[in-house]
């Protein structure tokens, strides 16, 4: 499956649109549209879905891992015998890195899910800080390529005007002048 749109029309089965839409007390042509591709369903909508038919939301959203919850593997359900208070072994994954691009989708519709909406601002506030800061690398980068053309480019100026002021001091010699033109080099200060 390609898309979002098309895990949900999975999800729909042969329920007609209607009365499917009608369930999750959203328009039958808002689903469509979302079963289309042409616009994306809203966080509670996808909450709803996952909750309903026991999917993954890095299946419904992404299509990696496991469709249903049952088909997780003990990191995604918590480590059996485990209290409700012990780490959920999130923590470790992320420090490490290794947490892949369906665990923190899980991990942030778990948050998004809790409805704490401090968390939710500080979610918000640090993706957006760390979009900028990839933003500004990729400036920075682009401005150092430029800049690096550019040095280039002088170099070939500065080259070719000394070829021509040996042409020139040649042609004077040649002449009977007697003198030279200094030459001076561009150092682009």
């Amino acid at each position: 499956m390609e898309n979002t749109g098309d895990r949900i029309k999975t999800l729909r089965g042969d329920t007609a649109l209607a009365k499917f839409a009608l369930k999750f007390d959203i328009h039958k042509s808002t689903l469509s549209r979302y079963e289309k591709g042409e616009n994306q369903p809203d966080a509670s909508f996808l909450r709803q879905l996952c909750s309903e038919f026991g999917v993954t939301p890095a299946w419904l959203l992404l299509g990696e891992g496991p469709m249903h919850e049952s088909d997780r593997a003990p990191f995604y359900r918590g480590y059996p015998g485990k209290s409700k208070d012990e780490p959920s072994g999130y923590e470790d994954k992320a420090e490490s890195g290794q947490m892949g691009l369906g665990q923190a989708v899980e991990l942030l519709a778990k948050i998004f899910g809790s409805n704490n909406h401090i968390l939710m601002r500080a979610i918000i506030a640090n993706l957006q800080a760390f979009g900028e800061a990839i933003d500004n690398k990729n400036k920075e980068m682009q401005a150092r390529a430029e800049m690096a053309q550019m040095q280039t480019r002088m170099d070939t100026m500065e080259k070719q005007m000394n070829a021509l002021l040996e042409e020139i001091n040649d042609m004077k010699a040649g002449q009977g002048y007697g003198c030279e033109l200094k030459k001076e080099v561009v150092n682009g200060h």
